[in-house]
């Protein structure tokens, strides 16, 4: 781990555990602001919040929302059951699709299906608060880079 000079750009050189070594370019010919982003990547690899630590091998949505029903047991009969609607509804649509390809663009093809196939905003909303819970344990999880749903726009006015 290190740093090194291509030109005037100071790059960082460091290792991730269980994916191997990274190289990045600082952006800056300043090697003291190049030496404090090393130890934040460092700071950030030790913390568990690098970025670019995707699993390889995400779930699909469908496999993805049954284990997180199974684990909240915590749940009331009613909010389990509203869950359990809510991924009926979201499987019919995206599949299988595996959780990364779950994109904003997605979303929105799947909010005009919805409400094209008669279901209400009120509804729409409601199966789109459980996307937003399972893509954001996702994100915990390292399945995805990005939820798409922690401040969209897509929900509706009902």
């Amino acid at each position: 781990m290190g740093l090194y000079k291509r030109g005037k750009i100071w790059w960082v050189s460091f290792m991730v555990p269980g994916v191997g070594q990274r190289c990045q370019s600082t952006g800056t010919s300043n090697k003291r602001l190049a030496r404090k982003i090393l130890d934040m990547r460092r700071a950030e690899i030790v913390e568990g919040r690098y970025v670019n630590l995707i699993k390889s091998h995400a779930p699909s949505l469908k496999d993805f929302c049954r284990q997180y029903l199974e684990s909240r047991t915590d749940l009331s009969p009613n909010t389990s059951k509203r869950y359990e609607c809510s991924e009926r509804n979201l499987t019919r649509f995206f599949g299988t699709s595996l959780l990364p390809e779950i994109t904003e663009s997605r979303i929105g093809d799947y909010i005009k299906a919805q409400l094209g196939a008669g279901l209400r905003s009120a509804g729409v909303n409601r199966n789109l608060s459980f996307l937003r819970l399972i893509l954001k344990k996702a994100k915990r999880e390292r399945y995805i880079a990005q939820n798409p749903l922690i401040d969209s726009e897509l929900f509706m006015n009902e």
